[in-house]
């Protein structure tokens, strides 16, 4: 009976440990890596275990379930933002049993010590890798080396058409969102600071509203444009226009060049010393010259 009880206790660690890496994923992803990695290296530094057992079949217990149902999202339908999500997982589930077996024999002392110290690492190494990754991954991933095609904005304020390379600013900044989309709308701020940093720069700073098909969300729209009053301007487009341009989520930027080349595309983030590959502010400067 004990040894039934330990197995159902053991399932119910790795299903915990799986439930909590998944959601962790509503706030960021930045903040789900360094979620998945600490909970799964407290998770294997912890799993019952003896001298006796089998370190792969612990392994695959404690981690199966999130590799199972998360990791098949990245691995079968390419989206490589969530790769490093998945193999943290692997990587420091295998890194706490395998520290579990070495201290078996040691004081409790060691392993709470080792806990607070690779935990405590994992959160700059965490931010340092996910924030360089996201915004490679999908700034590298839709470049298009011709222009884009000649795509038309809908103005939501004045009702008015506008095609993108009658635009005659140097630099065009595409913020694609949708009224539905909370980190949309929280994003704006930055939007806002983005434009004000390049003021009476050769520059069109602009969001893009994606999916406005319907009478009640486009209320919505004009609601928020009337109670928030950001000196970008707010468009729309057909969805087509958003995935022929790679949008395949909001918010993201896209950065045209004069030539109208997608220069980037990926995050909004401010000047950072985490990142090490190009942010949107360096590739705007970069196109403003």
């Amino acid at each position: 009976m004990k040894k039934y009880r330990i197995v159902f206790f053991e399932i119910l660690i790795s299903i915990c440990l799986s439930l909590v890496a998944i959601l962790s994923g509503g706030i960021n992803w930045v903040f789900q890596f360094i979620v998945v990695g600490i909970i799964y290296f407290l998770g294997g530094l912890f799993f019952p275990i003896n001298k006796a057992s089998n370190k792969l079949f612990v392994f695959l217990k404690l981690t199966g379930p999130f590799f199972l149902v998360y990791g098949f999202i990245p691995l079968v339908r390419g989206y490589f933002h969530l790769y490093p999500i998945v193999f943290n997982c692997l990587l420091m589930g295998l890194l706490g049993i395998v520290l579990n077996a070495y201290l078996m024999n040691r004081r409790q002392l060691l392993k709470t010590l080792y806990a607070i110290v690779i935990s405590s690492l994992l959160i700059p190494v965490g931010y340092l890798i996910m924030i360089n990754w996201i915004v490679f991954v999908s700034s590298e991933k839709y470049i298009k080396r011709e222009p884009v095609a000649n795509f038309i904005l809908y103005d939501i304020e004045s009702h008015q058409e506008v095609k993108v390379r009658d635009i005659k600013s140097k630099v065009v900044v595409l913020d694609f969102w949708n009224i539905n989309c909370a980190p949309c709308i929280r994003q704006f701020p930055e939007l806002q600071k983005l434009k004000d940093y390049f003021v009476n720069k050769d520059i069109l700073v602009c969001s893009v509203h994606i999916n406005l098909n319907k009478d009640n969300e486009m209320n919505l729209v004009n609601q928020f444009i009337r109670k928030n009053r950001y000196s970008f301007g707010y468009f729309a487009v057909e969805d087509f226009v958003a995935k022929d341009l790679g949008v395949v989520g909001t918010p993201t930027i896209i950065i045209l060049n004069s030539d109208r080349h997608i220069m980037y595309k990926g995050d909004l983030h401010m000047n950072s010393s985490a990142l090490v590959v190009d942010n949107p502010y360096d590739v705007i400067r970069k196109a403003l010259q």
